[in-house]
């Protein structure tokens, strides 16, 4: 009885990070493939399927850079209670890292490169 309410517990708690991470905005990559977007999509393109980034600034040439928040890292601690399973060991610190998409538009403001990166 006692694990068969943990479980519930383990997804309604999955269920609200979720949504909370939702709420706060957690941006997917679009479902696009930013390879073949390179010199075809646009700035405007961009925050129209990913919503405004979380950082942006200029370049002295008119390039734009900017990087949305692809993925929240992972609390360890409650993927160790909630799974079982995942790092443990004490040098880790309390979160995974953050997923972020990074992108380059030239002053045409057409996708000139764009990675990933981890924070």
């Amino acid at each position: 009885m006692l694990e068969m309410l943990w479980r519930g517990l383990g997804r309604g708690l999955v269920a609200s990070l979720a949504l909370a991470c939702a709420a706060a905005g957690c941006k997917t990559g679009g479902g696009m493939n930013w390879d073949k977007e390179v010199g075809v999509a646009t700035y405007a393109d961009a925050v129209s399927r990913l919503g405004q980034p979380v950082r942006e600034g200029e370049l002295s040439d008119g390039s734009i850079v900017t990087q949305w928040l692809y993925q929240r890292g992972e609390d360890r601690l409650a993927n160790k209670i909630l799974y079982g399973s995942g790092p443990s060991d004490i040098k880790d610190g309390p979160r995974m890292s953050d997923k972020y998409l990074n992108m380059t538009f030239g002053p045409d403001r057409k996708l000139k490169s764009w990675r990933w990166s981890y924070k």
